[in-house]
């Protein structure tokens, strides 16, 4: 069970690279949400960068559902940092 677990990833992690796809690493985006906390307007431009490029994650086959879906995941986690940034 583990073997084929650790295939799969492996499969996803060669097609990912295979079709130039990658998801914003936790550096880049803990980078934006102090940004965010710190009240710093780098936050807007780094986020719509972010936001707008192709590295965001897949939610849903429809493209604007998939949107909607990221925005408000991001939402939800810029409000925690900005609440934490009082």
């Amino acid at each position: 069970m583990r073997r084929k677990i650790k295939e799969q990833i492996s499969y996803m992690e060669f097609m990912n690279r295979e079709h130039n796809f990658r998801h914003s690493d936790y550096e880049e985006e803990m980078r934006i949400y102090r940004h965010v906390r710190d009240g710093d307007l780098r936050a807007l431009e780094e986020a719509r960068r972010t936001f707008c490029a192709r590295k965001q994650g897949h939610l849903s086959d429809d493209p604007l559902t998939n949107m909607k879906y990221l925005f408000v995941a991001s939402m939800t986690l810029v409000m925690r940092f900005a609440i934490t940034g009082e």
